[in-house]
């Protein structure tokens, strides 16, 4: 018994050097990996050292959370049954949430939301890698007040931490805390879009549909809502980051 435990643990030890070695090969060449969670598969790259690292070395991103928060909803009767409606993923990253949701059969379909070029180009990916393709919309802008665009600041390390900088001004000249080094970070301008005109551009069906919107879009989500009026009309729960 002693014996088939140390060889577990050897084993075990094993395993974890050799995802270490290829996570550290993947960041220091500036690789991809793909791997295979109870998320779902996911494309993801070792530059980012929150989210896909923790699809990496967990295998999940924030899964129990997601699955309990939906089960609460439930519970109160604020979400249809297991496998029905559709999830409004604002800030889609690479797909955790959308991906998750339809993976997990907690969704029939999703609308995913991600402005970042190559969260973007990742999510769907990740999508098609899936087989999710007819079951996913996704759109390339921000969710913001009014249509237009918006400054953009871009995280070297936490590619979940990009966010729309909703004072041009840096932070320093705003007297305002710089946790992040968000002052160093590069800008860049995106488009953005009303989420009542991406709702309304929808498939009749996908916006009838529509059961939970799930947001988290570091710091920006009372911006995005304004444009969101008929939507929130429509008494729609809503998890989002505070």
């Amino acid at each position: 018994m002693n014996l088939r435990r140390l060889l577990r643990q050897i084993a075990n030890t094993i395993r974890t050097e050799q995802k270490l070695s290829a996570w550290e090969r993947a960041s220091h060449n500036g690789a991809f990996l793909e791997i295979a969670t109870p998320q779902g598969k996911f494309r993801i790259t070792a530059a980012d050292s929150v989210i896909s690292r923790s699809l990496y070395f967990a295998g999940n991103f924030e899964l129990d959370f997601m699955q309990n928060a939906v089960s609460l909803l439930r519970e109160m009767g604020k979400c249809p049954g297991k496998g029905m409606g559709t999830i409004l993923d604002i800030g889609g990253n690479i797909g955790i949430t959308s991906i998750g949701m339809l993976h997990t059969g907690e969704f029939a379909r999703a609308i995913a939301i991600e402005p970042e070029p190559q969260n973007f180009s990742l999510l769907q990916y990740n999508i098609a890698l899936n087989g999710f393709g007819d079951r996913v919309v996704c759109f390339p802008v921000a969710a913001a007040e009014q249509a237009g665009e918006v400054l953009f600041e871009l995280s070297t390390s936490n590619f979940g931490d990009h966010r729309i900088r909703a004072n041009a001004l840096p932070p320093e000249e705003l007297d305002l805390p710089d946790l992040y080094q968000e002052s160093q970070r590069k800008t860049t301008r995106i488009p953005a879009q009303k989420l009542d005109d991406l709702v309304e551009n929808l498939p009749q069906n996908w916006s009838e549909d529509l059961s939970l919107i799930w947001m988290d879009i570091q710091g920006y989500e009372g911006y995005a809502l304004k444009g969101a009026t008929n939507l929130l009309s429509r008494g729609l729960p809503a998890v989002m980051e505070v």
